[in-house]
């Protein structure tokens, strides 16, 4: 091979280095990206099902609070002789 040949060669080859190592770093940016949309996808999700907890025990203790303040009027109104 001639001289010029073989610096045509290692000049391709170099670039072609250079391409597989930005596509390498551009990869791992996406799967960054990917882990990132993950976590945040994961953290809604947390956040809503901790929403649906809260409201949940949120009708809970207004329900007691009710029942509580019916069974005391219910008491309340025996005891006077209203019912």
């Amino acid at each position: 091979m001639s001289k010029k040949n073989e610096e045509i060669k290692e000049e391709v080859e170099n670039e072609n280095s250079e391409t597989n190592s930005e596509e390498t770093t551009e990869n791992n940016k996406v799967e960054e990206l990917e882990q990132r949309l993950e976590q945040a996808l994961r953290a809604y999700a947390s956040c809503e099902n901790d929403k649906k907890i809260m409201e949940k025990q949120k009708t809970q203790a207004i329900d007691y609070a009710v029942e509580k303040f019916v069974k005391d009027l219910y008491q309340l109104l025996i005891h006077l002789n209203l019912l």
